[in-house]
Protein backbone atom coordinates (compact mmCIF):
# COMPACT_ATOMS: atom_id res chain seq x y z
CA UNK A 1 0.00 0.00 0.00
CA UNK A 2 2.74 2.22 1.09
CA UNK A 3 5.33 1.67 -2.49
CA UNK A 4 1.77 2.62 -4.69
CA UNK A 5 1.03 5.90 -3.06
CA UNK A 6 4.26 6.82 -2.85
CA UNK A 7 4.58 6.02 -6.71
CA UNK A 8 1.01 7.73 -7.53
CA UNK A 9 2.51 10.92 -5.45
CA UNK A 10 5.43 10.95 -7.61
CA UNK A 11 3.59 10.42 -10.45
CA UNK A 12 1.67 13.43 -9.75
CA UNK A 13 4.62 15.82 -9.10
CA UNK A 14 6.67 14.67 -12.12
CA UNK A 15 3.27 15.26 -14.06
CA UNK A 16 2.98 18.89 -12.45
CA UNK A 17 6.45 19.72 -13.45
CA UNK A 18 6.42 19.10 -16.58
CA UNK A 19 3.31 21.23 -17.03
CA UNK A 20 4.68 23.62 -15.51
CA UNK A 21 8.58 23.75 -17.48
CA UNK A 22 6.38 23.81 -21.11
CA UNK A 23 6.21 26.86 -22.94
CA UNK A 24 2.81 28.62 -23.55
CA UNK A 25 2.66 29.09 -27.31
CA UNK A 26 0.40 31.59 -29.45
CA UNK A 27 -2.12 30.85 -31.70
CA UNK A 28 0.93 30.48 -34.31
CA UNK A 29 2.39 28.16 -32.34
CA UNK A 30 5.23 30.41 -31.45
CA UNK A 31 6.17 29.83 -28.14
CA UNK A 32 7.09 32.40 -25.21
CA UNK A 33 3.66 33.56 -25.17
CA UNK A 34 4.21 33.11 -21.14
CA UNK A 35 7.26 35.51 -20.96
CA UNK A 36 5.02 38.12 -23.33
CA UNK A 37 2.04 37.76 -20.62
CA UNK A 38 4.38 38.35 -17.13
CA UNK A 39 5.77 41.11 -18.99
CA UNK A 40 1.69 42.46 -20.12
CA UNK A 41 1.20 41.70 -16.46
CA UNK A 42 4.16 43.81 -14.95
CA UNK A 43 2.88 46.67 -17.18
CA UNK A 44 -0.51 46.53 -16.41
CA UNK A 45 -0.11 46.82 -12.83
CA UNK A 46 2.11 50.00 -12.93
CA UNK A 47 -0.12 52.60 -11.31
CA UNK A 48 0.68 56.24 -12.00
CA UNK A 49 3.56 58.11 -14.18
CA UNK A 50 6.60 57.12 -11.39
CA UNK A 51 7.91 53.64 -11.97
CA UNK A 52 9.89 52.39 -8.49
CA UNK A 53 13.68 51.09 -9.18
CA UNK A 54 12.08 47.74 -7.91
CA UNK A 55 9.73 47.96 -11.10
CA UNK A 56 11.85 48.91 -13.54
CA UNK A 57 14.30 46.01 -12.56
CA UNK A 58 11.53 43.26 -12.60
CA UNK A 59 10.01 45.06 -16.42
CA UNK A 60 13.88 44.78 -17.53
CA UNK A 61 13.86 41.43 -16.10
CA UNK A 62 11.10 40.45 -17.70
CA UNK A 63 11.97 41.58 -20.75
CA UNK A 64 15.53 39.60 -21.37
CA UNK A 65 13.87 36.27 -20.65
CA UNK A 66 11.08 36.94 -24.01
CA UNK A 67 12.39 35.84 -27.13
CA UNK A 68 14.34 37.55 -29.57
CA UNK A 69 11.11 37.09 -32.34
CA UNK A 70 9.38 39.05 -29.13
CA UNK A 71 11.62 41.33 -29.07
CA UNK A 72 11.15 42.64 -33.08
CA UNK A 73 9.72 45.46 -33.43
CA UNK A 74 6.63 45.70 -35.20
CA UNK A 75 6.80 46.73 -38.72
CA UNK A 76 2.86 47.77 -40.28
CA UNK A 77 2.75 46.95 -43.88
CA UNK A 78 1.72 50.95 -45.63
CA UNK A 79 -2.38 50.16 -46.94
CA UNK A 80 -3.34 51.05 -50.57
CA UNK A 81 -6.00 53.07 -50.73
CA UNK A 82 -7.91 51.70 -54.05
CA UNK A 83 -10.16 54.46 -56.23
CA UNK A 84 -13.66 54.05 -55.78
CA UNK A 85 -15.95 52.57 -58.66
CA UNK A 86 -19.01 52.12 -59.84
CA UNK A 87 -22.06 54.30 -59.83
CA UNK A 88 -21.87 55.70 -56.17
CA UNK A 89 -18.19 56.33 -56.32
CA UNK A 90 -17.16 59.86 -55.51
CA UNK A 91 -15.89 61.86 -58.33
CA UNK A 92 -12.71 63.59 -57.45
CA UNK A 93 -12.91 66.75 -59.36
CA UNK A 94 -14.56 68.80 -55.76
CA UNK A 95 -13.24 68.41 -52.36
CA UNK A 96 -16.80 69.09 -51.03
CA UNK A 97 -17.68 65.91 -49.81
CA UNK A 98 -21.22 67.27 -48.63
CA UNK A 99 -22.05 67.86 -52.10
CA UNK A 100 -20.90 64.85 -53.59
CA UNK A 101 -22.95 62.76 -50.76
CA UNK A 102 -26.40 64.40 -51.69
CA UNK A 103 -25.71 63.86 -55.20
CA UNK A 104 -25.21 60.44 -54.27
CA UNK A 105 -28.24 60.43 -52.10
CA UNK A 106 -30.26 61.94 -54.75
CA UNK A 107 -29.61 59.39 -57.47
CA UNK A 108 -30.31 56.82 -55.36
CA UNK A 109 -33.95 57.77 -54.40
CA UNK A 110 -34.52 59.14 -58.29
CA UNK A 111 -33.52 55.32 -59.30
CA UNK A 112 -35.84 53.46 -56.60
Amino acid sequence: MHKAFTYYITKILTLQMQAESEEAVDSAGVAGWDKVDALADALLSLQGLSVTNKQAENIRSLYTQLLEFDKRPIVFRPQQVRPSRGRFARKKRTGFRGVEAMKRYAVCILHH
